[in-house]
């Protein structure tokens, strides 16, 4: 695939995009990826700047009109990344974790949420 393509399908929900409902749902699995790679925890730093970046990219899932695939792909990747280096999330305002307000926004869409927390 070119990134010309994928930049042309960034605006488009992930089920108009070919292959996209084919991924893993990391609902079953998720919960156990820190002891799967067994990493010693990461700087405050690091922690931070993770959690800063999943924030914004699900704020800007929140708040924006038009779809945007890739804001969709690293919150994903963050809270995906968060639960390997076993990173302490906070909640959001409304009580959720990052987690559960990740699978809100898909549920809001029609999209298949990732961490089953509903």
């Amino acid at each position: 695939m070119s990134r010309a393509w994928l930049e042309s399908k960034a605006s488009e929900p992930a089920e108009l995009v070919p292959g996209a409902a084919l991924g893993p749902a990391f609902a079953d699995y998720h919960r156990t990826l820190p002891q799967s790679f067994d990493i010693p925890g990461v700087s405050s730093r690091v922690s931070r700047r993770l959690c800063h970046r999943i924030k914004r990219a699900l704020e800007h899932m929140r708040s924006c009109r038009t779809w945007d695939e890739q804001e969709r792909i690293v919150a994903l990747s963050g809270l995906l990344a968060a639960r390997v280096l076993d990173v302490r999330l906070p909640r959001v305002r409304s009580g959720r974790t990052l987690y559960e307000e990740y699978d809100a926004l898909m549920r809001r869409r029609g999209l298949r949420e990732e961490f089953g927390t509903t």
